[in-house]
């Protein structure tokens, strides 16, 4: 597991980088740019279907969109035709046990001060994250054409009662400006997981809050926390997985392989 604090965003040169890369690039880091033309919704969508083994219903999912319901009815079969093909083609390039999709959500953090007892002793410090709107703390409602998808987190407690050391803990207390005079204290930020599909339960759909929901479980390849500043985010801490590539990575290494 690799955990880092964020002291500043040096992101110019290497967006410059690849802005480079793209008059070279080989196809398949060019794909891998281009999926921002689907919805995270939609890219669940994707990983669903490929690992039940079927096609999505793709008029359903067109007709769940806002511009749709506002087309009038002599434009909605046209729409139908573009959209569909749009999605088709997202789903026959989309690689369900490789490619991502990003859920963010708001979250309380409760954090104690400097002089909690596990400070005093050097134990970890275990923060609490609460999710804004999320059921249960344990899994995210995806809404996909008419059906519901319940993307459940593999280990999802270790990830919303984290443990930090001594030392990061204090790190991470200071960037949410919490001092050693503040006794508790709760803060709200914004957290962005980035997960990968791993399994679907293909057996039947469950009740979960008076819903229909389908089951498909998740790896966390990258967590990151937020709070908004002014129009800009100050980045308070992330979590990523060994084996996630960022989109930068993914993109030299398809370079090189080329």
């Amino acid at each position: 597991m690799r955990y880092a604090f964020y002291l500043s965003k040096q992101i110019l040169p290497v967006t410059a980088f690849v802005f480079l890369l793209l008059f070279c690039l080989p196809t398949p880091a060019l794909a891998y740019l281009e999926r921002g033309k689907y919805t995270e919704e939609e890219k669940v969508g994707f990983a669903f279907h490929q690992m039940m083994g079927n096609e999505p219903d793709y008029p359903k999912w067109i007709e769940k969109k806002e511009d749709y319901q506002n087309a009038l009815p002599g434009d909605r079969i046209a729409l139908i035709k573009k959209d569909t093909m749009r999605l088709q083609n997202g789903f026959f390039n989309y690689q369900a046990k490789e490619d991502l999709f990003k859920i963010s959500v708001p979250a309380l953090i409760e954090v104690s001060n400097f002089y909690d007892e596990s400070q005093k002793t050097g134990r970890e410090t275990t923060v609490k994250i609460t999710l804004q709107g999320i059921p249960e703390q344990s899994y995210f409602p995806i809404q996909v054409g008419d059906i519901w998808v319940a993307v459940i987190p593999k280990d999802f407690i270790t990830f919303l009662e984290h443990r930090f050391n001594r030392q990061d803990y204090q790190d991470f207390a200071k960037r949410l400006r919490f001092d050693a005079h503040t006794n508790s204290k709760q803060a709200n930020v914004n957290i962005d997981f980035t997960l990968r599909a791993s399994s679907v339960d293909k057996k039947a759909p469950i009740m979960i809050e008076n819903l229909e929901m389908w089951l498909m479980s998740a790896d966390v390849a990258h967590m990151e926390m937020w709070e908004s500043w002014g129009t800009d985010k100050k980045y308070l801490w992330e979590y990523q997985a060994p084996w996630y590539k960022t989109r930068e990575e993914v993109i030299i290494m398809d370079l090189y392989r080329n």
